[in-house]
């Protein structure tokens, strides 16, 4: 499995080239990049950790366990047309040694909806961010400043649950 990965990896770059890939990464600057990297290195074991965190007991996974999974699944995502239906049962095969099938696909359903769920609140919340940088009517503002404030009591609740 890590050869055909290689095998994937060396084949798009050469595909899209050295000399490209060197170049867009130059635009971004080194900062940039760094931060991108951070940021969906962050994604990648957020979504780990909250897999980890969906699996009953007696079951048990660790974060060893599911990080490779996770990484698996983004892979088959972003490379087939079909990506995201193949991604959940990448996952699942991923930890098959650990986990029954069934009590995998019903964690990776968990997650998903977990992930799905704070997605749509991170973007509802960054989309009044932006509305509330208008100048509008006082009473919109009040209305929008509610809705951030109780956008942020749900995410805080959110993440105390867990």
């Amino acid at each position: 499995m890590t050869l055909a990965g290689v095998g994937l990896f060396v084949y798009f770059v050469q595909r899209v080239g050295v000399d490209e890939i060197f170049r867009d990464v130059s635009n971004l600057g080194l900062f940039g990049f760094l931060l991108i990297l951070f940021l969906y290195s962050f994604r990648i074991l957020s979504r780990a950790v909250a897999w980890k965190l969906s699996v009953p007991k007696p079951h048990e996974l660790s974060l060893r366990d599911t990080l490779p999974g996770v990484i698996m699944g983004e892979a088959m995502s972003s490379l087939i047309p079909l990506g995201p239906i193949v991604s959940g049962t990448t996952k699942v095969l991923a930890v098959r040694h650990k986990l029954p099938l069934v009590v995998g696909f019903a964690t990776i359903t968990i997650e998903n909806m977990f992930y799905t769920n704070m997605t749509a609140l991170l973007i509802g919340g960054g989309a009044l961010l932006i509305l509330r940088m208008f100048n509008m009517a006082e009473p919109w503002v009040i209305a929008l400043d509610i809705l951030l404030a109780f956008n942020l009591l749900l995410i805080t609740f959110i993440i105390t649950i867990i």
